[in-house]
């Protein structure tokens, strides 16, 4: 081979060589940011720093001991409760994020955390859970302690709710260790601002939707404060009549009907 050859030969070699290191490192890349377009947030009520917003709610039902746990942080802990047993909780939905956004549970049965998604039940069955409020994702934790132990982890779908995973028929299995979300986002998805850190209060159970208002039942009762009438103006604000209200906490639940 002449010179020229030889040279035309190493330029070959060269550009092939700059293409798998081109490739790999564009790999990588593209990795980090799949990674980093993911926004995690542990707790529907705290601000995210990635885009997750701080309005949404819990609240539960039944006889519940250290139900606390459930909602911690904390992996290692679990609450549970006797009987029939809820936890409800309200995530807002961030602006941008897509309904491919997954609900990341832990329980006896996946202590390494499962994620689960809103458009697939529990059955392979259509959910249709995203759409079924436009701010809020509306979600529960259903356990039973009776003589064996039962998990539900649902979503309302409009109508009823939604079996997304369930585990149960076991001793200890109606532990539930915690709950997050993972959104995934669009090219809409903001980092969140301190104007978002403020929480509603807003707790939606469906059906008939109940709203909670910041407001002490003991001092609303004390200082002479309709809370029908407050509870009527709350339910309407949302296109719902009203039904009732209770007290749960010492903070008024307003009952609202579809």
């Amino acid at each position: 081979m002449n010179k020229r050859g030889n040279v035309l030969l190493i330029i070959f070699l060269l550009v092939i060589i700059a293409g798998v290191v081109y490739y790999f490192l564009s790999d990588k890349e593209g990795s980090n940011n799949n990674e980093l377009k993911n926004c995690y947030q542990e707790t529907a009520t705290e601000v995210t720093s990635c885009g997750g917003l701080g309005n949404g709610a819990y609240s539960f039902e039944g006889a519940w001991a250290n139900e606390g746990n459930a909602k911690d942080g904390n992996k290692a802990t679990y609450g549970e409760g006797e009987g029939d047993y809820y936890m409800y909780v309200n995530y807002s939905k961030p602006k941008g994020a897509l309904s491919d956004s997954k609900w990341f549970v832990v329980d006896e049965g996946n202590k390494a955390g499962k994620m689960l998604s809103f458009s697939v039940d529990y059955y392979g069955k259509s959910a249709g859970c995203w759409d079924a409020d436009s701010n809020f994702l509306i979600l529960r934790e259903y356990g039973q302690k009776k003589s064996y132990g039962q998990i539900n982890h649902e979503c309302f779908d409009g109508k009823k709710w939604i079996i997304l995973n369930a585990y149960g028929a076991t001793f200890q299995g109606y532990r539930i260790y915690e709950e997050a979300m993972i959104w995934n986002p669009d090219s809409n998805f903001q980092p969140s601002t301190a104007s978002q850190q403020a929480v509603s209060n807003i707790v939606k159970k469906y059906p008939s939707a109940t709203m909670s208002l910041p407001e002490r039942c003991s001092t609303a009762k004390a200082v002479g404060i309709n809370i029908a009438q407050i509870c009527g103006a709350l339910c309407s604000t949302e296109s719902y009549g009203y039904d009732s209200y209770d007290c749960e906490n010492d903070r008024i639940v307003c009952n609202c009907i579809k």
